[in-house]
């Protein structure tokens, strides 16, 4: 029901922020979602929330090769970090975008 939602949706990124993502963070997700693989070796690293902050925290994943079946652990690549202090936003809503200065040609 959600997909065909998403599908109608005029806006796809106004249907992301509405109904999957908490509008203004990076860890903010209205359902529970895994990593179930990844591609070329990429693992990417996941924003979670710690106390009052956001993170991107490195992810372990067993793989296994498709044509071989030998199973190996690939990790994130990138270090752990600070993303931002966590915006205290109650629920999600729509709110108006912010569209930042203009470029005036530069």
């Amino acid at each position: 029901k959600l997909f065909m939602q998403f599908r109608r949706a005029a806006s796809k990124g106004i249907f992301v922020w509405d109904e999957l993502r908490v509008r203004g963070t990076v860890s903010g997700h209205q359902y529970p979602y895994e990593l179930k693989g990844v591609a070329e070796g990429y693992v990417p690293r996941k924003a979670t929330r710690f106390g009052p902050n956001e993170y991107y925290i490195g992810r372990r994943i067993n793989v296994r090769h498709t044509s071989t079946g030998a199973r190996r652990t690939i990790a994130s690549s990138k270090p752990d970090r600070l993303v931002q202090p966590y915006p205290d936003r109650g629920t999600p809503g729509r709110g108006a975008p912010s569209r930042g200065r203009p470029n005036r040609g530069r």
